[in-house]
């Protein structure tokens, strides 16, 4: 029998995901707080608020009941932005769990705690982290993904059956996940990337050189390298799919919110502002200052990191900080 899967949210990602097991010939249901995607997906088999245009199988259906979603579920895949990971895993009902393995979709690093997404899950869930959570990470921009463009990703696990299982559900013509055992290298890597797209994202507007782009992405890689090492992880992963190919994808695709973020702030726009024109979270605001106090953590020192730390939380001019002592 086909296994269940559930998907709890249903963005641009998330749908992306269902889009790929539902043609693999899993039902899917997506769980999302906003009801008018619920109601999208259900009635009309689009998720007009993050993937208009995009026509949704009817093996992918949509509820706004989370304990609905768990009860459903053999693979329960997490995909919300890191910042309401938290929150949301304490909506669901641990005594409905019925899942034999967690995906981890989220990117980033709990401000508070500096706990990984991993953990997080591991945590408020209370299972243990080694035998059923994996953490998905690499080049994926959903709008490419929906498009069936061939693309591959990393998922990561201590534990290698889980990452044969996973293998099988989502591979396909168009779509490949790679094994990797360095949870914590792959993680680092979907964090930081973010950063370093929104540097981008600024240089970009102002200046559009390929030279400073090379700059910066040869800076970024150096940077999660050297802390990834600190923390344990190899730097093989850093020149893998979730390493230099999430860095690439995130950097230069004008699809990237945080790349469009970056833009923004070049132009002129201040945080706020910059923040409420893209109209979703942008990970790498957060992943900025998260990574400003693991570097500090670390005795690693990040130039570039910090230099959007500063044009981040100190207000500073990007046209003076972004390149500054690079």
């Amino acid at each position: 029998m086909k296994k269940r899967i559930s998907i709890i949210g249903a963005g641009n990602m998330g749908t992306a995901m269902a889009l790929v097991l539902a043609d693999n010939g899993y039902n899917v249901k997506c769980w999302d707080i906003n009801d008018k995607v619920v109601k999208g997906i259900n009635e009309k088999h689009e998720n007009k608020l993050f993937l208009p245009g995009v026509r949704l199988p009817k093996n992918i259906i949509a509820t706004g009941d989370i304990k609905q979603a768990v009860y459903f579920s053999n693979v329960l895949i997490l995909s919300v932005p890191s910042q309401f990971l938290r929150s949301t895993l304490r909506m669901i009902p641990k005594e409905d769990l019925q899942y034999e393995i967690l995906v981890n979709c989220a990117k980033g690093i709990d401000l508070k705690t500096g706990q990984f997404m991993s953990e997080i899950v591991a945590e408020e869930l209370g299972v243990n982290s080694q035998k059923v959570i994996a953490d998905l990470s690499g080049p994926s921009i959903a709008n490419e993904l929906i498009k069936k463009t061939p693309t591959a990703i990393m998922v990561a696990s201590k534990n290698e059956q889980v990452l044969g299982f996973l293998q099988n559900i989502f591979n396909n013509d168009y779509f490949k996940v790679h094994p990797s055992t360095d949870v914590i290298g792959t993680e680092l890597g979907g964090v930081m990337k973010n950063i370093y797209s929104v540097a981008i994202g600024i240089a970009d507007s102002l200046m559009d050189s390929m030279n400073t782009r090379a700059l910066l992405l040869t800076q970024g890689l150096s940077e999660m390298t050297e802390l990834g090492l600190k923390m344990g992880a190899t730097k093989e992963v850093f020149y893998s799919l979730s390493g230099i190919g999430d860095l690439i994808a995130t950097c230069l695709s004008t699809d990237s919110r945080n790349h469009r973020f970056g833009q923004l702030l070049g132009k002129g726009k201040s945080v706020e502002e910059a923040q409420k024109k893209v109209k979703q979270v942008t990970e790498g605001y957060f992943a900025t200052k998260a990574i400003h106090h693991l570097a500090k953590k670390h005795g690693v020192k990040l130039p570039l990191a910090d230099n959007m730390y500063q044009i981040l939380y100190n207000k500073k001019d990007p046209k003076k900080y972004l390149l500054k002592d690079l």
